[in-house]
């Protein structure tokens, strides 16, 4: 978050997503006049795009979606000192999921913050253990929406959640979004995934 910050202030005008995030650079001092909301290209990119059936998705990356699966997109927690405090709880969980043997585990790659690679090599010593699971390097978007759309619950702390329909985030990174969706807290997010899953459960 520091150096995002620096960026931003480094810069002489501003185009943000949304009105609340031109309101937060405003707040840091920048002249009103130089901040624009500009929207988000990426939604324009995803309304013009054609995704990938169930079945392309399988082809391209490898997977049988017979089998559940749950897609991990996590990155370092920036707004924290530890940018990995919540890694213990989520690996933990996901041991839990993983030890039912009824689901496949899809992580993508964190974002190349402080502590991504602390992230990654825990990511392939699970792996190695759950050889069911893959970690995706680099999916082009229209690979990664449509993935989004095919798996049956996210779990992680990325924005790009929003897309989908059935997303579990954890609290902390994306804490500032105003955007829908349940969130568990970063000790419970094995639970939190069940309610997802199995919701007449746990009702």
């Amino acid at each position: 978050m520091p150096v995002r910050n620096a960026l931003t202030k480094m810069s002489h005008i501003h185009f943000t997503s949304t009105e609340a995030a031109r309101e937060r650079v405003i707040a840091m001092g920048e002249e009103p006049w130089r901040v624009h909301r500009a929207g988000a290209p990426s939604l324009d990119h995803l309304r013009r795009s054609q995704l990938f059936s169930r079945e392309e998705v399988e082809a391209a990356c490898g997977l049988d979606f017979r089998i559940p699966a749950m897609l991990v997109a996590y990155h370092p927690v920036t707004l924290e000192r530890d940018t990995t405090c919540e890694a213990d709880a989520l690996f933990a969980a996901l041991e839990e999921i993983a030890g039912q043997g009824t689901m496949q585990i899809l992580f993508c790659y964190p974002n190349a913050d402080a502590g991504s690679r602390s992230l990654l090599a825990r990511t392939r010593t699970f792996l190695e253990r759950h050889p069911s699971g893959k970690l995706f390097v680099n999916l082009d978007a229209v690979t990664y929406w449509s993935l989004l759309r095919c798996a049956n619950v996210m779990l992680g702390n990325s924005s790009s959640g929003h897309y989908g329909d059935c997303i579990l985030r954890l609290a902390h990174r994306q804490r500032w979004l105003s955007a829908e969706g349940p969130r568990a807290r970063p000790q419970r997010p094995r639970r939190g995934a069940e309610r997802r899953l199995h919701p007449q459960v746990h009702r």
